[in-house]
């Protein structure tokens, strides 16, 4: 008949740990319980009815049970409370070990701002930047060796996240001023655009 069970995940003396209810139909039923257990022993599966109607009823095999059923590494069936010869409901686990997950842990990365691409670089090796001072702190200045005017300034902090960006006013050839007071100190990046290519400088903001 149809009905529902409740599966009851239970330790040694039969503390309910988990459980789940499930509905059931006749013939054989697959049944996702999706329970995580621990590593250890003397576990039991068992069932109940979620009401006080017993049904439905469920298959037993009520000879020929040969404990324990293994599954190398994971699960042992040793046996059942109607018998070693029996074996009660349960059949064709499918077991899954848990992700092996370490907890968080702070790492720090040093970056290499040398490495650059070919585009970068050639900005860099045409305009000459200079970032000063350097370490900063209300104010950094750019200098650079063009007749051109630079386009945009980006400024991304060391997690990589855009954290100020402004378009370029000149206060002459190839200078210009960046207000740095909402800035918290740390290493940030700047990132100066211009039309052929960007120039890349590491920067240090102190308070």
């Amino acid at each position: 008949a149809v009905g529902q069970r409740q599966i009851e995940l239970r330790d040694k003396n039969g503390m309910v740990l988990q459980s789940k209810i499930v509905s059931l139909g006749t013939g054989i039923i697959e049944v996702p319980l999706n329970f995580t257990i621990p590593a250890g022993k003397d576990y039991q599966l068992g069932t109940t009815p979620h009401s006080s109607n017993i049904s439905p009823y469920l298959y037993r095999l009520t000879q020929g049970a040969q404990f324990p059923y293994e599954v190398p590494n994971v699960v042992s069936i040793k046996g059942n409370n109607t018998g070693n010869s029996e074996y009660a409901y349960f059949f064709n686990w499918t077991v899954k070990q848990a992700e092996c997950v370490s907890a968080r842990a702070e790492i720090k990365a040093v970056i290499d701002t040398s490495c650059t691409s070919s585009i970068l670089k050639y900005a860099q090796d045409k305009y000459e930047l200079e970032v000063y001072p350097n370490p900063a702190k209300e104010v950094v200045n750019l200098s650079y060796n063009s007749n051109e005017k630079a386009e945009r300034i980006e400024i991304y902090n060391s997690q990589g996240a855009l954290v100020q960006e402004e378009t370029i006013r000149d206060l002459g050839a190839g200078k210009y001023q960046v207000k740095t007071t909402n800035l918290a100190e740390g290493m940030y990046f700047l990132n100066i655009k211009f039309t052929d290519g960007v120039i890349r400088k590491q920067l240090i903001i102190m308070h």
